[in-house]
């Protein structure tokens, strides 16, 4: 028997046990899932890429808020089921090539606030190991040599799940327990999709940047209409930087970007097109906007902030106290005074560098920032022209975004740094498969007789 058949087995025994049910429900239903945790297992071994793409594509229906678990914890296992295959792929296939920057800096960092800094008394080391692995989850695939036939379904997967999460959402308010559409207090309506307004708006950026680059490497007009419902999808959420990182990443890539399918004429025609969406956002969304941001406020110097403007100080007199190495991490998740919680209805600062500050310092900022230059600056001669520009504007955008969420922390992180792994590692691949092909033809022309000279016989090993 081969070893799939030999894991099936459990499960087919789990099956056979199905009528002990009748009898024994509970006992029944614990049985059945211990065995069929080998042909968990085994599915997981054959289909470690595949598995990876299915299980960071599931941050797009928010399973985390439909769930009847605390949603912490569909977060935590989603995020260790991602470490977990990543690991699986790492075994079979071996290290990506790429440095892995970001993952390094934050262990550093941690190693830093550990023995320099100053834990928070209510952050204990358990707490502490299980923040920094939930940190790490996103960071760990850069490690992952991912099969390069789903190189392609990756980043379509990931231009598609705003579209997916809209979908699901549709579906769940069919089904009675979700609103495709929420009414905020000032009577706006937002799109939150499957989920909320900010993280339906950081999927369709993140879906954006996929889904753009992927139309100028490849011209298929399927990336065209995704990168469009993608940019609409940010819209309608309501959010406001987001709107402008995902308009800025598409800006830098069409002025700048150069590539076969990317020239003078198509790249015209999209700024034609895009004058005209600038006009319609100006004259349909802007002064929505506008009276939500100004009209309507309930911040200070009149402007409304969501509560931003109450919970930064409380973090930045906290990086104050300890501003080099921080106090832990999963010290932002608990810093928020219960009052100021309840008033704006989170706990958190929605600020990533403050959280990374309170956490690791301004060190570990300092360290994170560097750890991604790093890791782009390893991979740059890999890359074509197009794709050091899709990398410049991936690092102007996303930090900008930062400043006003906690990008680093949120579901749709790993499918963040899924795809830019992703795009990163195609082109690893595609240049390390063209480096043979140069050597033979430099040795090929290198051995050719040039014209008034005369090749010497090479010499002869058989005996």
């Amino acid at each position: 028997m081969t070893p799939r058949q030999i894991g099936l087995l459990p499960l087919a025994a789990a099956l056979v046990l199905l009528p002990m049910a009748y009898l024994a429900p509970e006992a029944a239903v614990l049985l059945m899932l211990l065995l069929a945790l080998p042909a968990l297992g085994v599915a997981a071994w054959e289909l470690a890429t595949p598995g990876l793409v299915a299980l960071v594509a599931t941050v797009a229906i928010s399973p985390e808020y439909h769930l009847p678990l605390e949603p912490s914890l569909v977060i935590a296992l989603q995020k260790a089921g991602v470490i977990a295959l990543t690991g699986l792929i790492v075994v079979q296939r071996g290290f990506s090539g790429q440095f892995n920057g970001p993952a390094l800096s934050v262990l550093a960092a941690t190693a830093l606030t550990f023995t320099l800094g100053r834990l928070h008394p209510l952050i204990g080391v358990g707490d502490l190991v299980r923040s920094l692995i939930g940190t790490l989850a996103p960071f760990v695939m850069i490690w992952a040599r991912t099969d390069p036939r789903w190189h392609d379904r990756g980043v379509l997967a990931v231009a598609l799940l705003p579209l997916v999460c809209v979908v699901f959402g549709l579906l769940l308010q069919v089904a009675g327990p979700h609103n495709l559409v929420m009414r905020e207090y000032t009577g706006a309506l937002r799109l939150q999709g499957a989920s909320i307004p900010a993280f339906m708006a950081f999927l369709g950026e993140i879906g954006t940047y996929a889904a753009f680059a992927e139309y100028a490497r490849t011209g298929r007009p399927l990336f065209l209409v995704l990168s469009a419902f993608n940019v609409l999808s940010v819209v309608a959420t309501g959010t406001r930087v987001p709107m402008l990182t995902a308009v800025l990443f598409c800006a830098i890539v069409l002025f700048f970007g150069r590539g076969e399918r990317f020239g003078f004429t198509r790249r015209t025609a999209l700024f034609a097109l895009g004058m005209v969406g600038l006009g319609l956002f100006v004259v349909v969304v802007l002064p929505g906007l506008l009276e939500r941001t100004f009209a309507t406020s309930v911040g200070a110097d009149g402007i409304n902030l969501s509560g931003r403007d109450l919970i930064w100080p409380v973090f930045i007199e906290a990086i104050r106290q300890h501003p080099l190495f921080g106090q832990g991490v999963g010290t932002g998740r608990i810093l928020a005074p219960e009052e100021i919680a309840k008033l704006i209805g989170t706990a958190a600062v929605h600020n990533e560098y403050l959280r990374l500050g309170v956490d690791l310092g301004m060190v570990g900022v300092a360290l994170l920032f560097l750890g991604h230059f790093l890791w782009f600056r390893r991979e740059w001669p890999h890359l074509n022209q197009l794709e050091r520009v899709v990398v410049v504007a991936f690092s102007i955008a996303f930090p900008l975004h930062s400043i006003t969420d906690n990008t680093l922390i949120a579901p749709q992180a790993v499918v963040l740094y899924f795809w830019l792994a992703t795009w990163l590692q195609r082109a690893r691949v595609r240049a390390q498969a063209q480096r043979p092909r140069r050597s033979r033809s430099s040795a090929s022309s290198g051995s050719t007789s040039t014209p008034g000279t005369r090749s010497m016989p090479r010499p002869s090993f058989r005996a």
